[in-house]
């Protein structure tokens, strides 16, 4: 009879299935916390009470399944090892713990995790080899090991990756040969094995990857001529300090000699095996391991039966906590159903990325590299990209990986977030969604131009951008300013807020306009521009309450919808110009509308302006509107100045409307043709019956003048010398600045022209680099002294470049190189000298203690010598000294005789074979033989 279970018996065992599964995750996370965090002093969140799943664990993000996906702990200040535990997390796509401090090696058991797709342990001290079992990780697009202290080689399994798009090994302690079997993946775009110490030749299969757009080998001990295929990488291909390295078509590289060549007989090594060394492995080789020959034995009929009832024993056992954790298990379900749609399957990389923002996990990052930017075709547009270029790297850091606590707000289109950078500089980044931005890259890097040349001390500075193609976004990297925005000090309610003095309100409306003055005006370095979107939520407020516009130009980077989108915003709140209905422009009196919009905000403390406001800045009545806040302290006549220029600024025709320049600047006021007053920035109201006209403005704002200056010095040099003139004009000489001096400009420059050609030509080249100061010094006595006449003060003057002509610099190139290498000349030739000597001396030490030692043993032979005669001849009475040496000497014949016939490695001695000799030989031995005796008979 077969046994069948009931349908609830598959329900018990999956529940049950599901609380064995969440129970493993939870101690295998126990395990790593141990591991990760052996003080508790970062992953205090992680108990085992808790659930991974309700947001309470930091940095961890489970999939619509309530399986863990996601560990982000990077730049977390982790000191401790990656436990083998992580192998338990069998759902994990990303595991992101770089920037911390963790050591040991890596595990082999993080093979088991077949689902990751993003590995990284970069910025660490990870020791030990690359485990090879790392290329089983099928799923794996990112390896991010860089930065630590790996050491050995390269396991040729990481050709295994076929998904695999960067792999970033560089600063480590990396040797051998590169794997040819790199070559092999196929969605590999960039790999970085700089800084290491790898030797060999570039495998000619790995320069023929498909879709390879950075190699980074710098600072190894590669050698061999380099694959031509190479070349189609630019400025993406990067080879310095590998002196070995050789090829054609490479500007800085040698052209290979014979000797370079690698012989195409030998074949490639493959790996790292030793160099030299190729293993063959036959076609029909067997590689699977032996399986014992034994067939399985079952179980029989007889032996089911104890083992299912045990089971369902077992299984009843843990019913109820199986159905306790399936309900707490639905519950999550529905949570997570609510927060993100997702499919069955498990969650990828980007839905994973979308899902933690949701839960307010900190966000991942797919890349690191200034290479994987999409606007990298303009990197060199008017020198822009290079010096302003931020990499994803520090974005993330500076924001704790987009922290929610970090978010400072949101808009449709972008979000900003409060950063640090690593010299503690507090930043703002505004994220922009790369759909949100014009798809041209020339037209958003030329809007980006202009961004980057808006330097005014009442915008907002734009420090540098960044953008990534995998997270589909782009940053603005602004400096942060404190104090929030203008709209957060309006409608504030007593003990609820701040409220701004008279004083500051007047210093705030003051610097908008010079703001968008500035804008508005067209100088050398930028064009005039337009804002479209000033409101007082633009409008932000530093820690001296110095007002600073923001988003200056911004809509340059946008696309029209998105553009257009904010604009309905402004639309109600009351700042668009009315004329935009009609004629859909903007233009610069639709940025007047919008500040004396912000005007009457500032003066009634209030974002909604009514049309009562309105009416009663046009009839002074400031009494009817003036923000009660203030309880009386304000100046009546300033307010009342104000009230007639926000209301002038929001006249329904645009040509009523004053210009910013005329609202920022100083008025010269003349009656009858005659000079009569200065007028003050704002709005006048001047009488023409009596005469009385507005003859025009000055401004009294710092102004920059740069002048290129070409001329010869002493020596015959013909140089360029460029001067940079800041000057203002004097309030208290504003008329002479007017009446007397048309262009100053051309003024300031003339004189500049007429003193340094003066000066210059009296000094030599080096005098000329050695003293630049004192030829500034003499351009500003000389100019200020004249200017001076005229009502403009001469604030600085700096001689900020030199340029000799190109030959010159060339020759000055060659002169200073030769002196460099005469100057090497001389040191060799002195430490060969020195070299010489000391080896001579050595030498001659060496000599003398030899011969003392020579000498010395001389002397203890013939001591010895000396010693024994002596103590033979007292010894034996009747021989005299003579007869004791020619005994010893005797003895010593036969000794020498004798050894040499006992050596093993003698095979003939050579004696005296003449007739003489053989009569000398026995007549020798038969005299030392008669010695002897009678030496016997006298000692008896």
């Amino acid at each position: 009879m077969d046994f069948r279970p009931p349908l609830s018996f598959f329900l018990i065992l999956f529940t049950t299935q599901c609380c064995f599964s969440a129970n493993t995750e939870l101690k295998a996370l126990m395990e790593i916390k141990a591991g990760l965090d052996p003080e508790n002093k970062y992953l205090s969140s992680w108990t085992f009470n808790g659930d991974p799943c309700d947001g309470s664990f930091e940095g961890l993000c489970c999939n619509e399944k309530g399986q863990i996906a996601n560990i982000s702990l990077q730049g977390k200040g982790l000191s401790g090892k990656l436990s083998r535990a992580i192998s338990e997390l069998k759902h994990l796509t990303g595991l992101y713990l770089h920037y911390n401090s963790l050591y040991g090696v890596i595990p082999k058991e993080i093979a088991n995790l077949t689902l990751l797709t993003d590995l990284y342990l970069n910025m660490n001290n990870l020791s030990g080899q690359i485990p090879p079992q790392i290329g089983e990780l099928g799923s794996l697009k990112v390896l991010q090991l860089c930065y630590n202290q790996l050491t050995g080689s390269i396991p040729t399994q990481v050709g295994s990756l076929k998904k695999l798009n960067v792999l970033a090994l560089q600063s480590n302690q990396l040797t051998g040969a590169i794997p040819a079997s790199l070559g092999d993946l196929g969605t590999l775009i960039r790999l970085d094995l700089s800084f290491n110490s790898f030797f060999g030749s570039i495998p000619t299969k790995l320069a023929d990857a498909p879709l390879l757009q950075v190699l980074d080998i710098r600072n190894n001990s590669l050698s061999g001529n380099v694959p031509l295929a190479l070349k189609r990488l630019n400025d993406g291909f990067l080879f310095q300090n590998n002196p070995g390295l050789c090829g054609s078509g490479f500007a800085s590289l040698k052209v290979c000699n014979d000797s370079d060549h690698i012989n195409p007989s030998k074949p490639e090594v493959y790996g790292s095996e030793a160099a030299g060394v190729t293993r063959e492995i036959p076609e029909t080789a067997n590689l699977q391991l032996p399986c014992e020959q034994k067939p399985c034995s079952k179980p029989s009929k007889s032996q089911r039966g104890p083992i299912l009832v045990a089971l369902i024993v077992v299984i009843v056992a843990l019913s109820v906590i199986g159905l306790v954790t399936f309900m707490q298990y639905h519950r999550q379900q529905q949570k997570l159903s609510s927060l993100s749609e997702v499919p069955e399957n498990r969650l990828s990389t980007d839905q994973t990325k979308e899902f933690s923002r949701k839960n307010g996990s900190p966000l991942i990052s797919l890349e690191y590299a200034n290479g994987w930017d999409p606007l990298a075709d303009g990197r060199n547009y008017n020198g822009f990209a290079e010096s302003f270029r931020f990499n994803l790297e520090e974005v993330e850091t500076a924001t704790q990986y987009f922290s929610e606590l970090n978010l400072l707000g949101k808009s449709n289109f972008s979000a900003t977030y409060r950063g640090f950078l690593r010299d503690g500089s507090a930043i703002a980044i505004k994220s922009i969604g790369k759909t949100s931005c014009k798809s041209d890259d020339a037209e958003f890097l030329k809007g980006l131009n202009v961004l980057a040349s808006l330097k005014h001390e009442n915008l907002v500075g734009l420090r540098g951008f960044c953008c990534s193609k995998a997270r589909g976004e782009c940053f603005l990297i602004y400096d942060f300013v404190p104090n929030g925005n203008l709209l957060s000090c309006l409608d504030v309610k007593d003990g609820n807020g701040q409220v701004l003095e008279w004083s500051t309100r007047v210093s705030i409306v003051k610097g908008i306009a010079k703001g968008i003055a500035y804008l508005h005006r067209n100088e050398v370095n930028k064009p005039a521009l337009v804002h479209q979107n000033i409101s007082a939520q633009k409008v932000l407020i530093d820690d001296q309450f110095n007002p600073l516009l923001s988003d200056s130009s911004l809509h340059n980077l946008l696309t029209n919808d998105i553009v257009f989108a904010a604009l309905k915003g402004s639309a109600a709140m009351g700042y668009l110009a009315p004329e935009y209905t009609s004629t859909g422009w903007f233009t610069e009196k639709s940025d007047v509308y919008a500040f004396g919009v912000v005007v009457f905000q500032v003066l009634c403390g209030k974002r909604n302006v009514t049309s009562l406001v309105r009416v009663g800045g046009e009839c002074c009545r400031i009494q009817d509107f003036i923000d009660p806040n203030l309880h009386g302290r304000y100046l009546e006549c300033e307010a009342a100045k104000l009230a007639r220029i926000a209301w002038h600024c929001t006249h329904e025709c645009p040509v009523e409307r004053p210009s910013m320049e005329a609202v920022a600047s100083i008025g010269v006021v003349e009656r009858w043709g005659r000079f009569e007053k200065l007028a003050e920035p704002g709005l006048h109201l001047f009488n023409p019956c009596a005469g009385q006209w507005l003859a025009g403005v000055l401004s009294t704002r710092i102004s920059s003048l740069d002048v290129r200056i070409e001329t010869k010095t002493k020596d015959n040099v013909f140089v360029q010398l460029v001067c940079s003139i800041q000057y203002r004009v004097m309030k208290r000489h504003a008329d002479d600045a007017f009446y007397e001096l048309q262009n100053p400009k051309e003024q300031i420059q003339a004189f500049v022209f007429d003193v340094v050609r003066a000066i210059v030509p009296r000094m030599d080249l080096d005098e000329l680099f050695e003293q630049k100061g004192e030829v500034a010094k003499a351009v500003l006595e000389e100019i200020e002294k004249v200017m001076g006449e005229y009502g403009y003060s001469i604030e600085h003057i700096l001689m900020v470049d030199i340029i000799p002509d190109s030959s010159v610099r060339k020759a000055m190139n060659e002169i200073n190189a030769a002196q460099r290498l005469q100057l090497a000349s001389v040191y060799k030739g002195e430490a060969e000298k020195i070299l010489q000597v000391k080896r001579a001396e050595a030498e001659a030490e060496a000599k003398y203690l030899g011969g003392v030692g020579v000498a010395r043993q001389r002397q203890a032979i013939t001591d010895g010598l000396r010693e024994n005669i002596l103590n033979f001849s007292h010894k034996v009475e009747g021989t005299s000294a003579k007869e004791v040496m020619d005994l010893i000497m005797i003895t010593q014949y036969f000794d020498t005789i004798k050894d040499l016939g006992n050596s093993s490695k003698n095979t003939t001695v050579f004696i005296p074979h003449g007739p003489g000799h053989v009569r000398d030989i026995g007549e020798q031995i038969r005299n030392g033989l008669m010695e002897a005796a009678s030496a016997k008979v006298n000692v008896e």
